[in-house]
């Protein structure tokens, strides 16, 4: 029990890591869910993101691709996947 209470930390610690390289990515209002999975000894994760409802599709989607540039910069993330959605409140 012990050994997935400290794997369990880990993953917490990890997607904590990797929720503070996104927040840091001009045009993130938010992270709304985060999960990350193995793919042998790297990680695929997958992310939805707050956005400002404003943004023409063109900048949404180039936030959403300065995202996944920033987190396969941390080495073993394999690939990432990431859906947004507008920010509710500035629609």
């Amino acid at each position: 029990m012990y050994f997935f209470y400290r794997y369990n930390r880990y993953l917490e610690v990890l997607l904590s890591s990797y929720k503070d390289v996104v927040l840091n990515v001009n045009g993130v209002e938010e992270v709304k869910n985060i999960k990350a999975r193995n793919y042998g000894s790297n990680a695929v994760i997958d992310i939805t993101l707050i956005i400002k409802a404003q943004l023409k599709f063109e900048q949404a989607h180039a936030v959403a691709t300065q995202v996944e540039i920033e987190l396969k910069k941390i080495p073993d993330v394999y690939e990432v996947h990431v859906h947004y959605e507008p920010h509710p409140t500035s629609c």
